[in-house]
């Protein structure tokens, strides 16, 4: 039997599937995480706000943790989840998880410890449940630090890791498909670049493989291409943006085969973009953001292919959001700045063969002094 309040019910229901109907024929899609900035807010706390493509704040106020002054952030694999990896209060590491959904609503889950640390990278494996961070501990050298994530967030902290000598800068990245290599390209204490190799192991053991080494470095951003290739975007001796190439065999032997320079920058960051080419977002000799679009189309070959300017800036982060299906060669991607009022500002990219678009002046949220971003592509 149909009652007043039911068929009001039903009445409701075919109206909102009418109105997602249209919605989905006039090309109107309804709001979706695209990236989330975990960031160090004015008041030295965690942040967490995620942010449509276009560059609308879906999470209101943000998600919050405590006092953090390291922040690194990471999606799980493939999954809904992330993880950010910071220096606590007590300087030490604390590994959360958090849940991110479609409409942007992130929730915190579970979190691990482990102890002091002054830098952190940590990094995912391409399809999986397990993160890496690599750290220099409380005497100043590298550890290498393996987690299991559950789908409910649970971190369980694996056993064999792995270790090196002292370190002053640290930088991450898998490479190939099934994400059994791992690379740490560091500062070592000689204050040069050093490449280390590990084998992730099946129950989480990290065996170290081969290491090699290139001139003085101050800032390190690594990140894999294809099958078997590392770049390194890195802050030479003589303070310039320089990018080396390096193959990776089956055995963890790194091989360096190309290079290219651009001008004067720090904080340095780099990001495959789609196929071989990625950008390098920079702050210049001037104090701007400067954002840099590379193809890398042999393994020691580099083409610089464009370039764009913005802002002041003292903090950035960038990840890649989007590659339209059937337009092999666009990317959009983000930069996350602080800008020259300390604000936090996510600014939209389009890189296409007809170059770098800057696609909105950027929106913006409150002070923050330290930035880490995760998209969900």
């Amino acid at each position: 039997m149909t009652t007043p309040l039911t068929s009001s019910l039903l009445n409701l229901g075919r109206s909102f599937a009418v109105l997602v109907v249209v919605a989905f024929l006039a090309g109107v899609a309804p709001a979706q995480t695209k990236l989330v900035t975990a960031v160090r807010d004015g008041s030295g706390n965690l942040k967490l706000i995620s942010w449509t493509e276009a560059g609308v704040r879906l999470n209101g106020p943000g998600a919050l943790a405590g006092a953090v002054s390291r922040i690194s952030a990471v999606r799980v694999g493939g999954s809904s989840l992330m993880i950010t990896a910071v220096r606590d209060g007590n300087g030490n590491l604390k590994v959360i998880a958090w849940s991110v959904p479609f409409n942007g609503q992130v929730t915190r889950l579970g979190s691990a410890q482990a102890g002091a640390v002054s830098l952190i990278s940590a990094v995912s494996i391409p399809s999986g449940n397990r993160i890496v961070t690599a750290v220099r501990d409380g005497s100043g050298n590298l550890k290498v630090i393996v987690w299991d994530v559950s789908t409910a967030g649970v971190i369980t902290r694996l056993p064999g890791e792995g270790s090196a000598g002292a370190v002053a800068a640290i930088s991450s990245a898998f490479i190939g498909i099934e994400a059994t290599l791992l690379a740490t390209a560091v500062r070592d204490g000689n204050g040069n670049l050093k490449i280390i190799t590990w084998r992730l192991g099946v129950t989480g053991v990290l065996n170290r493989l081969q290491e090699t080494s290139a001139g003085a470095v101050t800032e390190i951003s690594v990140f894999p291409h294809g099958f078997n290739n590392l770049t390194t975007a890195v802050r030479d001796g003589g303070g310039n943006l320089k990018l080396i190439g390096w193959t990776v065999d089956a055995n963890g032997t790194v091989t360096r085969v190309g290079e290219a320079q651009a001008g004067a920058a720090t904080l340095i960051t780099a990001f495959p973009l789609v196929d071989l080419r990625f950008a390098t977002a920079v702050r210049s000799g001037s104090g701007n953001l400067k954002v840099i679009t590379w193809n890398r189309q042999a393994p020691n070959q580099f083409n610089r292919t464009a370039e764009s300017t913005a802002g002041t800036v003292s903090a950035i982060a960038g990840c890649t959001t989007s590659a339209p299906i059937g337009a092999p060669f666009i990317a959009n991607f983000q930069t996350a700045v602080r800008d020259g009022s300390g604000n936090l500002r996510v600014i939209r990219w389009t890189s296409s063969t007809q170059g770098l678009t800057r696609v909105a002046t950027g929106a913006s949220a409150g002070a923050v002094s330290r930035i880490s971003t995760v998209c969900f592509r």
